[in-house]
């Protein structure tokens, strides 16, 4: 599969959805949850095809953080406003 996704050009290669808006990490586990997260796509062989949904709380310093990540690996990153 890896080498498939290397290989594929970008104009056939299939986009990856990542909707991560109904996670909700205790304080205390985020940061460890977050880190192995961002270590999955670090390890994602294209990155460019992966977009990722993030809640879009604005007080929340960690999910900035988390989002300026992402698009530094070359994500898309899309914050989703939720209800409930």
């Amino acid at each position: 599969m890896t080498t498939l996704l290397t290989n594929l050009p970008s104009t056939y290669a299939p986009r990856v959805t990542l909707d991560c808006t109904a996670s909700r990490w205790h304080r205390q586990e985020r940061a460890t949850h977050e880190e192995q997260f961002l270590e999955w796509v670090r390890n994602f062989p294209r990155k460019d095809v992966l977009h990722v949904y993030l809640t879009a709380t604005i007080a929340d310093r960690e999910s900035r953080f988390l989002k300026n990540k992402l698009q530094a690996l070359g994500c898309t990153v899309t914050a989703r406003v939720c209800c409930g």
